[in-house]
């Protein structure tokens, strides 16, 4: 799996060498580093993506990645909140920033109440996401709300 994770952030770094501006291609370099637990180095990288390209909401997401994954939970949290509360987002951008919110939040043990509605807020923008829908239903199931679990699983 390393030499998979190596190869992929290998080529998105190519790909941002040949169109600098490539965004997407930064924000999947970045999601690599994480997953290679390069935690400071993808903090850095997400920083400077989100003075590029100020409306990403999956840079901001890879930014406050970082900290939740670093045992940094209200500062993960902080940042997701203050990107949200900003209107600064829309549309795509704006549903990425609720579903890594209530995903990092689910992840951390936090209030299971705020997780329910971020990805309530996620389905509302983003009709129909199996994950969303899946992991809303888990939640339900950790407040042992089984009817709105099952309702949810049989979406």
């Amino acid at each position: 799996m390393l030499d998979r994770l190596e190869e992929a952030l290998n080529d998105c770094s190519e790909a941002t060498r040949l169109r600098e501006s490539y965004t997407w291609a930064k924000n999947e370099r970045i999601a690599v580093l994480i997953a290679l637990k390069r935690l400071t180095e993808a903090r850095q990288e997400a920083q400077e993506v989100m003075k590029t390209d100020a409306k990403s909401g999956a840079a901001v997401r890879n930014f406050a990645d970082t900290y939740y994954l670093a045992g940094e939970i209200v500062t993960g949290r902080k940042i997701l909140s203050e990107a949200i509360d900003s209107k600064r987002f829309e549309g795509v951008e704006l549903s990425i920033l609720y579903f890594a919110r209530a995903f990092a939040e689910f992840r951390a043990k936090g209030d299971l109440d705020a997780v329910i509605r971020d990805y309530t807020t996620f389905l509302d923008m983003s009709p129909g996401n199996a994950p969303a829908i899946r992991n809303r239903s888990l939640v339900y199931r950790a407040k042992r709300e089984y009817d709105l679990a099952l309702r949810d699983h049989l979406a």
